[in-house]
């Protein structure tokens, strides 16, 4: 799992305006159409997920917000992170907060995760990923890699474990950059207790300000 950086819209709210342009925003969204490959690649569902996010200083923010597919009570999920990362030479350290909430249910839970991110070749970065709930105490850990194979090509793979339902779960994916904005990318997934998925997204990244 990449950590997703949050919101402008919220640190706007407590940082005058000269300090918001000395960073970073960004936006972006994809669209996402989802095959169950355990079932002969029958169509699963169409999803649709953005974030907006701002970063100043190794401290970072952003908004997610994703639809949810036939869920009975809620249209969409949002996560909101807050945190900070910084260097100590080739090691990068991220610890956040996150807070993750349903449209029409309202809060969900929280989490406090910590990120270990470090260079393993010139093309190749891996990283640590552990988070848990404080109020339930449950952890999930994550590991993964990324490999940028050149200028437009890239792919990365994930493999996590979760205490609060027992899973073990994982994903790879490939990325192709149309450009300095929209790319492409095609991800599998499969876990302990789901059928294995493939995901065909179109997204977007871009900034707003900063950078």
């Amino acid at each position: 799992m990449h950590i997703r950086t949050t919101c402008a819209a919220f640190v706007a709210a407590f940082v005058p305006v000269v300090a918001l342009a000395q960073g970073e925003a960004v936006v972006g969204g994809q669209v996402n159409l989802t095959y169950d490959i355990d079932n002969g690649l029958d169509h699963s569902e169409n999803t649709i997920e953005g974030y907006i996010a701002y970063e100043n200083s190794g401290f970072f923010t952003e908004l997610w917000a994703g639809s949810l597919h036939d869920d009975p009570n809620d249209d969409a999920e949002l996560e909101f992170y807050l945190g900070y990362g910084t260097e100590f030479g080739d090691l990068g350290v991220a610890l956040q907060y996150v807070g993750y909430f349903l449209t029409d249910s309202g809060h969900d839970h929280n989490g406090v995760g910590v990120e270990l991110s470090y260079p393993l070749g010139e093309s190749v970065t891996g990283a640590l990923y552990s988070e848990i709930d404080p109020d339930s105490k449950d952890w999930f850990h994550e590991i993964s890699a990324e490999f940028e194979l050149n200028d437009r090509w890239s792919t990365r793979f994930m493999y996590g474990v979760s205490d609060a339902d027992d899973n073990a779960y994982g994903e790879a994916a490939l990325t192709y950059a149309v450009n300095d904005t929209v790319f492409l990318e095609m991800l599998y997934e499969d876990s302990d207790d789901a059928d294995g998925l493939m995901t065909f997204s179109v997204g977007f990244e871009t900034s707003v300000f900063g950078g």
